[in-house]
């Protein structure tokens, strides 16, 4: 079937506006993933920083604010409730494990820090520790940095989303991790009560933990890699596709590369929401406010 001068100029034009949109996306993603990497790396290096000293002054502050001054004093008398957040936490991390594509990952890492806000201990110390280690930094991304290629619709679906909900993702994953480990080592027999000793055991506990941790977040970032890459492979899917005599022909934004860009925009979508779910459920019940 013949193609005429305007069908073919409209072709073009779609085809570019549908490549423009997928770049776009991957443009997003790729920003989002590096900098929920910045803030996992943030609180490693933020907790490597503050040594022994400081990351017992945190948990000595909150023990004081229960009414406690001594470790052993607080792990004994909440040990029922040390023990249920641990468990809690501890399926939750199992759950994220047995997870390999990317939303499902997201989303199971998202319910996990929203347990971690329902319970009482967990919930003010992940506050505590994302304050108290030093200033985690700030992302390196600005706030609304879509549209930069001109995608329109890409800057609508997202625009109340922005790089620093994926930062705190990133940093908050990892202080829930560090904060099974710690539990565990509170729940022990070896448990140190004197405060020195209690600040030295905590961090080598964390410093030994942040490598297992950060397999666990490298994990994710390698399946965000994946979906990332699989963005252009599945955008090409039909490119070789072209009108035959089967039928009229219709534009490209009525076919595949329509359809492709509302899964990939959809998908998308769905992962910002798991992040962002969970750190509102944060904010709504007093971790973050």
């Amino acid at each position: 079937m013949k193609i005429t001068k305007s069908q073919l100029k409209q072709i073009i034009t779609e085809e570019m506006e549908y490549m423009r949109l997928v770049e776009e996306v991957v443009q997003d993603a790729t920003e989002k993933r590096e900098t929920l990497q910045r803030g996992a790396l943030a609180v490693k290096d933020a907790f490597l920083r503050a040594g022994p000293e400081k990351v017992k002054d945190i948990f000595v502050e909150f023990f004081e604010s229960q009414g406690f001054k001594d470790p052993c004093d607080f792990a004994k008398k909440n040990e029922a409730q040390l023990r249920q957040e641990f468990k809690t936490m501890e399926e939750a991390q199992e759950a994220v494990v047995q997870n390999q594509e990317i939303k499902e990952r997201i989303s199971a890492w998202g319910s996990m820090i929203a347990v971690g806000g329902a319970l009482p201990i967990t919930g003010s110390l992940v506050l505590r520790l994302y304050n108290g280690l030093g200033n985690l930094g700030q992302t390196a991304l600005s706030k609304g940095s879509f549209g930069l290629l001109g995608g329109e619709e890409v800057a609508q679906t997202f625009m109340n989303l922005d790089a620093d909900q994926w930062f705190k993702f990133g940093a908050i994953m990892v202080i829930i991790g560090l904060l099974i480990k710690i539990y565990r080592y509170m729940l022990s027999p070896g448990f140190a009560c004197t405060l020195k000793d209690f600040g030295i055991g905590l961090f080598k506990v964390g410093r030994a933990a942040l490598g297992l941790i950060l397999r666990f977040v490298g994990n994710l970032l390698g399946s965000f890699a994946r979906w990332i890459r699989s963005l252009w492979s599945r955008s090409r899917g039909s490119a070789e596709e072209t009108p035959t005599d089967a039928g009229p022909w219709q534009p490209v934004t009525e076919g595949y590369k329509y359809s492709t860009s509302i899964s990939l925009l959809k998908e998308w979508k769905l992962i910002n929401s798991a992040v962002s779910d969970s750190l509102n459920h944060l904010q709504t019940t007093g971790v973050l406010a």
